[in-house]
This record gives C-alpha cells, structure tokens and sequence, in this order.
C-alpha cells in the first residue's frame, strides 16, 4: 500500500504525494491520474473555421486516502485535478459532477465532466475533395499550474475494473460514427499521454484520431460533370471554321455558360480558401 509524503498528509489542498518505493528516490512520488474519454456525438466538421463539433463524457480517476473516511467532504477545500479541455475553438459547456469514491471499502477517487462545443482542427484543404485530417482533444490542467512532479496523466490502466472501465476510449451506444459522419471517415483513435515544455514541463492528455473525407460526391456530381463538358466542348473543333462559325460560338458560349451554372450551384458546397484546392484546378482546365 502506498503511504502519503509526511508534508500532505494533513494539508488537504496539497495533491496526495506518495513516497516512493524503496530503493527509490528521495522525492514524492507525483499523483497518478487515469482517464476514460466516450464520445458521445460528433457533429460538423468544420475545414473552413477550422473546428469540430463534439460531446464527450470523461471519466478520471486517481487515489487519496485523505478523503476515504470523510463524511461530506468539502471539494472547494480539497485537492482533485480538475481537468480541463485546452484546445476548445470557443468556451465549452461543461457539466462537472463532484469527486466521489468509487467503493467505500477504497480510497479510489473518480471524477467526471460532460464537455460540449467546438474543439479547435485547423486544416490545409489544398487536396480538397481528398484530404484528410488529424482531430485532437487535449486534455490538462493548464490552470493548476501542475507539473510532472504533482502530477501524471495516463490512460486507463492501472485503475481498470468492473468498477471504472477496461479501456481508456468508448462510443456511446446510441453514436456510431459510421452513420453520423456521412461525410467522413473516422479511423485510428488513441489516447497518449504528453509531456509539454515550457517554464516547467506540464503533463497532457491527447486523444487523437484521422478523418478522411469521402470524395466520391465531389467526382460524381462535380468533376464527372465538368469533365463531361470540356470533352463535348472538343467537338467544337470538327466544326468547320468558317461554314458554321456561328454554330461552333454557339455551341462554345452554351457550353460555357453550361459549366459557369453548374459551378454556380455547387459553390454553397466548396471551402472558401485563399488558395486553390485540387478541385479548383481540375475546374480551371474546363475553361
């Protein structure tokens, strides 16, 4: 059983320092916080604004034998990570519920917070239709001004059991990606712990995964249609340049107008962007 650092034992606003093992060395060992992210909906991906709309439900959990025979315990008073979400687009709405012990017979602690809002995934959209993206949800504690010396995050592991979860990411059961997300695919989810460097190194939790997007809606109603016109526009060199000059304008400037339409159309459609995707140049070779 790990016993608590003699300097926190009766400071409840100091995170619950263990000593270290023996053999170890002298310094406290940090509080180890697990974590349990479910999605429970993801909704517009954003590529122009840059953001994704989701709600996620995480779960964290770690030890403090401090609290274990406290009746009512006063949380405005006591030490518990109260985690946060860094890379939000805008302010989040979040529901926090209070710590609690997970079985009265332990001292493991778990806490739990339902997030809903924009999460920040800029995009280089250059290969639109066919790009693809990494989306991260990043997780720390930026407002403790914690280090890797009072604290460290991982993913669900140690804690693991029917009482918590056996893995550290979930779905919802009434989400499914697959069929929300007609647009994208979602693939390679994790979960990884970092380690960020700035005046003192701060932990963080990132989950990640890839959306590819779905191109065959842009080939089958945008660029199989362009491409149809530019070929039918070639006929108008069998025309006979003098005999049906006015036939071959005709046919060149309906043609024309024909595209410039259906572009018209489609523009709600296409990313806005200050430089030119692989789309805007398929539709610049049909003119």
């Amino acid at each position: 059983m790990e016993t608590l650092c003699d300097h926190v034992v009766d400071d409840l606003l100091l995170p619950p320092l263990t000593k270290p093992e023996a053999g170890g060395t002298e310094d406290c060992v940090p509080v180890r916080v697990e974590f349990r992210v479910t999605f429970l909906h993801i909704g517009v991906v954003n590529t122009v604004n840059g953001y994704v709309n989701m709600k996620v439900f995480v779960h964290y959990y770690w030890r403090d034998p401090r609290v274990k025979d406290l009746k009512d315990p006063n949380w405005k008073k006591i030490w518990y990570p109260k985690p946060t979400i860094s890379n939000s687009a805008d302010k989040l709405n979040v529901v926090e519920n209070p710590p609690a012990l997970v079985r009265a017979d332990d001292d493991l602690l778990r806490g739990e917070f339902i997030a809903e809002g924009e999460i920040l995934n800029p995009i280089d959209l250059r290969n639109f239709p066919f790009d693809y993206d990494d989306v991260q949800l990043n997780i720390d504690t930026f407002q403790f001004a914690q280090d890797v010396n009072e604290l460290s995050m991982h993913p669900m592991e140690l804690y693991a059991s029917d009482d918590t979860f056996y893995s550290s990411l979930g779905f919802a059961n009434w989400f499914d990606p697959r069929t929300v997300m007609t647009e994208w695919v979602m693939m390679n989810l994790e979960m990884m712990r970092k380690e960020l460097e700035y005046d003192m190194t701060v932990p963080q939790i990132q989950v990640q995964f890839y959306i590819l997007r779905h191109a065959s809606y842009y080939i089958t109603k945008i660029v199989t249609l362009l491409l149809g016109a530019s070929v039918l526009s070639y006929s108008a060199a069998f025309m006979d340049i003098f005999d049906d000059y006015t036939d071959r304008m005709n046919f060149i400037a309906t043609m024309f107008l024909a595209t410039s339409a259906l572009l018209y159309v489609v523009a709600s459609d296409l990313p806005k962007v200050p430089y030119l995707t692989i789309l805007d140049r398929v539709t610049m070779t049909t003119f």
